[in-house]
């Protein structure tokens, strides 16, 4: 497989890629076993229709998209990965030429950011130190937040949690 990457303008690339003979076969099979298991042909059980009988019954153009259906993708992928590519989007597919199969694939990639002088940038020491007050308006709400409540047998007095379960009607019931 041949993959030639060109850098175009707005974190753009243009993938073109070459799928070999060898390969543009094997998926080739592929296609024709997934239709074999889609198609009936008297005579045959799904799944194990040989391909001449099936290229007669379906069509050569059938296989043939199968084919592009399975090789785009898989290849594509394969492109992708070898030439470390960050990807944010789908492919726009232009197919160049069916043999050798020859496509190209215009993809939006992650932009190249260069950082420039980082090293010269001061940033002022902020002073993060807490007084007491701030310390004990902390603890004060992990206290209240965490405190487990009890229930008591005495009347209600300022600073208790009262937990009410009200059930109200009217005249009509």
């Amino acid at each position: 497989m041949k993959i030639e990457v060109e850098k175009l303008p707005k974190s753009t690339v243009k993938v073109t890629i070459e799928v070999s003979e060898e390969k543009m076969k094997t998926f080739r099979d592929k296609a024709c076993e997934k239709i074999s298991k889609e198609v009936k042909v008297k005579g045959f059980r799904p799944g194990h229709i040989p391909k001449d009988v099936l290229e007669q019954h379906v069509g050569k153009e059938i296989i043939k998209a199968q084919t592009l259906d399975i090789a785009i993708p898989l290849s594509y992928a394969e492109a992708v990965t070898k030439e470390k590519l960050q990807v944010v989007s789908r492919p726009k597919i232009n197919i160049l030429s069916e043999e050798p199969f020859k496509y190209e694939a215009e993809v939006a990639v992650l932009p190249e950011v260069e950082v420039k002088d980082y090293d010269k940038i001061k940033v002022k020491k902020v002073d993060d130190k807490a007084d007491k007050k701030e310390i004990q308006e902390a603890m004060d709400y992990m206290r209240k937040s965490l405190a487990e409540h009890k229930d008591i047998d005495r009347p209600l007095k300022k600073g208790d949690r009262a937990e009410i379960d009200f059930e109200g009607q009217d005249e009509g019931g």
